[in-house]
């Protein structure tokens, strides 16, 4: 009789633990999808422009006496739009 408890418990673990796979399996294949069905949207609805790098600038973040001092690095870009120019700038961080 204890056999059976002991095969039993360890059953309804097994089935458990598939149930919970196949939830995080299905819920990561969505994310997926769904990363790739926003990209695609965008390639099919964005703009194609051509930028220039105009500047960058560099601001010292933080300088403890005991760490080297911290950058942060800014891009500055031009670009033509719909005939107005426009000049943005944003951070630049390794990639």
């Amino acid at each position: 009789m204890k056999h059976t408890r002991e095969n039993r418990a360890a059953f309804f673990v097994y089935l458990y633990m598939t149930v919970v796979g196949v939830i995080l399996v299905s819920l990561l294949g969505y994310g997926f999808h769904d990363r790739q069905t926003r990209a695609s949207a965008f390639d099919r609805s964005g703009i194609t422009v051509t930028a220039a790098y105009i500047g960058g600038r560099v601001l010292k973040v933080s300088s403890r006496p005991e760490r080297p001092p911290t950058f942060r690095y800014f891009g500055q870009v031009q670009f033509l739009v719909d005939g107005r120019t426009n000049t943005n700038r944003a951070p630049v961080v390794a990639g």
